[in-house]
């Protein structure tokens, strides 16, 4: 007779084992940057040590994709369904490196937008970005219903009579977390999925708007990094500008393999370009500026400007140049706080005056 442990176990042994460790950047595409030995060249800035690993062994992370489900703690599909559309663009970039040029009159574009748009949206830094997004709503909640004595009096009378249990919490604590910016908002795993995939489908049709161009620098290596597009305002030579894809004047890169890059503007006419070792650099050091931790390439001397704004090949001193900046790497976005205060004073508004936006107020906003 089997015991009921036994057939636990047996049931167990018969289940298929579901992915651990999923990848932020995906096998194929860091491939393309690989060296001859099928290796890439990695930077880590936090530890300031390269190293040399296999594609399969970097840029991942535990359970990076796992979502709670009603009928699965541990829901690991995205990974797989991932690489579907890393599948699909795979040709149609390697194509793009044949010919020397991107075709828009193809499905190979669709597949690339959507690809990229994926790209730019499952690294850590838009994890970091998510996050920082929901802690300056949780300032600017805080600021709203704590910022006067008498706010905070009246919000913690409302919580006590609504719940029946009192607060051993004193505006002087409050305030002082205001003032000390200790206020965030804890995010579930499945708020950060919720994001990726909403955030890339909108992302699509901006990608499949610009126009396309390609850098081609056979001479020379472009790298990539765990944040893989980069963006900048071409009106302003600060790298630091963190540039939204919705801007005018954004230029995107996305390096797509060691001689290849490819740049999104709005300038509306396709170009072919031959990289000189000054585009490869300003690139590189692009890639570098915004990584939060990690680069990759097939050279373990990348070619990148230094402060001095000299073209070097320099391991040691790009490390150095950028380590310090990884240490507890936030990323803030431009008036987020302005516009979380602006439409929670709007709801709060509504709610004193018992009022709710028509469709053409919610249109408009």
């Amino acid at each position: 007779m089997k015991t009921n442990g036994q057939e636990q176990q047996n049931q167990n042994d018969g289940k298929e084992k579901k992915p651990r460790r999923h990848h932020y950047l995906p096998i194929s595409f860091l491939n393309r940057f690989c060296n001859e030995q099928g290796h890439v060249h990695t930077i880590d800035f936090v530890t300031q040590r390269p190293f040399v690993a296999s594609p399969r062994n970097v840029a991942n992370a535990r359970d990076y994709y796992s979502a709670e489900t009603v009928d699965d703690a541990n829901d690991t599909s995205l990974e797989s369904e991932f690489s579907k559309i890393e599948g699909l663009a795979k040709p149609g970039m390697d194509r793009i490196i044949e010919r020397g040029y991107v075709d828009r009159d193809s499905m190979d574009w669709d597949y690339l937008c959507n690809f990229i748009a994926l790209l730019d949206r499952r690294v850590p830094i838009a994890r970091t970005m998510n996050q920082s997004m929901a802690d300056s709503f949780a300032m600017a909640l805080a600021e709203s219903l704590y910022g006067s004595e008498s706010k905070f009096q009246q919000t913690k009378s409302d919580y006590e009579s609504a719940t029946g249990k009192q607060l051993d919490f004193k505006y002087d604590d409050a305030h002082q977390l205001l003032e000390e910016g200790k206020i965030t908002m804890e995010l579930h795993q499945n708020n950060h999925i919720e994001y990726l995939l909403k955030s890339a489908s909108l992302l699509v049709p901006i990608i499949g708007s610009m126009t396309p161009h390609l850098l081609i620098a056979k001479e020379h290596d472009f790298i990539t990094g765990d944040t893989p597009v980069v963006k900048r305002d071409l009106r302003n030579p600060n790298i630091g500008r963190w540039a939204g894809w919705g801007e005018k004047s954004v230029q995107v890169a996305v390096p797509i393999g060691r001689h290849h890059c490819l740049l999104f503007d709005r300038s509306g006419i396709p170009c072919t370009h031959r990289a000189t070792e000054r585009n490869v650099a300003a690139v590189n050091t692009t890639v570098a500026h915004w990584a939060l931790r990690f680069v990759f390439g097939a050279t373990e001397k990348p070619l990148w400007i230094s402060p001095q704004r000299l073209v070097r090949r320099a391991p040691g001193a790009l490390i150095r140049a950028f380590a310090k900046s990884k240490e507890n790497r936030e990323i803030k976005i431009e008036g987020a706080n302005e516009k979380c205060k602006a439409l929670i004073r709007d709801a709060i508004d509504r709610r004193s005056k018992g009022n709710r936006p028509n469709e053409s107020e919610k249109k408009e906003k």
